[in-house]
């Protein structure tokens, strides 16, 4: 199915407030903590520093299709606060940000500034974390191509030798893990609507 607010395509999404396994449990709260102690977005707003703890928003796991992308965005400032960190799972991908703009002063609509200007590619391989925060996390929109890895490749590379799921795109598992606002705002109700919050069909 296509997202709610037209972002992510051929995909199904669940939010995870809870974690009733112990390992998944445990795999959460270390992310969570190095995210913590990692993020500059966090660190400016003195979280930590000033010995309150970080309140986080449930964790957001998206099932990407094969065939599946998700748009340039900049994740909405309505629900998030200051980072936004993704662990990635399954396959590699190749994320990338572009500088961008919003068209409405809640920030809810994403402008690409130049499609073809410059922008930045990181490779997301299998159990990878990344942490997008400052000027990453509301300057640039990031997002997720359909295309393969070699399609990403340098002129010189050579993807011949590359394993399987590099050179076709494959089946995609990420955890979405974002920091609350401020207290506040934290009687805002879920980004998800209720309908898609347990997922829905590809």
């Amino acid at each position: 199915s296509n997202h709610w607010d037209s972002v992510i395509f051929s995909y199904r999404e669940v939010e995870r407030p809870v974690w009733s396994d112990p390992g998944n449990l445990a795999v959460a709260e270390r992310v969570r903590a190095h995210v913590a102690a990692q993020a500059s977005g966090l660190q400016e707003a003195g979280a930590g520093a000033a010995g309150r703890p970080v309140s986080w928003l449930p964790v957001h796991v998206i099932d990407l299709a094969p065939e599946g992308f998700i748009s340039p965005h900049v994740d909405s400032v309505k629900f998030s606060g200051g980072v936004v960190a993704g662990l990635s799972l399954l396959s590699p991908a190749v994320m990338k940000l572009t500088p961008a703009d919003s068209d409405t002063d809640d920030g809810e609509e994403t402008r690409v500034q130049d499609p073809d200007s410059s922008c930045v590619k990181m490779l997301l391989p299998p159990r990878s974390l990344y942490i997008l925060s400052g000027r990453a996390r509301f300057d640039f929109a990031h997002s997720i191509s359909t295309a393969s890895l070699k399609d990403h490749a340098a002129p010189e590379d050579d993807p011949s030798g590359w394993p399987t799921a590099a050179r076709t795109p494959q089946r995609r598992i990420s955890l979405i893990f974002r920091d609350a606002k401020e207290a506040e705002d934290e009687s805002q109700e879920s980004p998800l609507p209720s309908s898609m919050s347990r997922g829905s069909g590809r």
